[in-house]
């Protein structure tokens, strides 16, 4: 069993306390807005438009790490926890602005639909 080195031991704890600051936040954000179905619905819209492109985005980086294997090793290793590591902070960041995108759609909606 590898052991941890102090770069990852608090990556990991920064990773954690983000996801909790991001939680608190969005339930703050949702609690305190008082905004009619439509406007929810075209946040909702917004969003997945938003995750739908980082999935895309996502899958892209996926596959430049892929052939950045292949050119510089010569196979695929999908063990490789390096790889691995870039493409869940894609995700992350995918997710991220997926959710930034759903609270600004209802804090400042569209038109002035206040």
């Amino acid at each position: 069993m590898t052991q941890k080195n102090v770069v990852d031991l608090v990556a990991d704890r920064v990773l954690e306390h983000i996801g909790e600051q991001v939680r608190d936040r969005i339930d703050d954000a949702v609690a305190a807005a008082a905004t009619p179905a439509p406007v929810k619905a075209d946040a909702r819209d917004r969003a997945t438009r938003t995750l739908i492109q980082g999935g895309i985005a996502t899958a892209v980086v996926a596959m430049l790490v892929t052939f950045g294997q292949i050119l510089s090793q010569g196979t695929v290793d999908v063990t490789s926890f390096e790889a691995w590591k870039l493409v869940a902070g894609t995700v992350l960041g995918a997710g991220i602005t997926a959710a930034a995108s759903y609270l600004q759609r209802l804090i400042f909606p569209p038109g002035g639909r206040e």
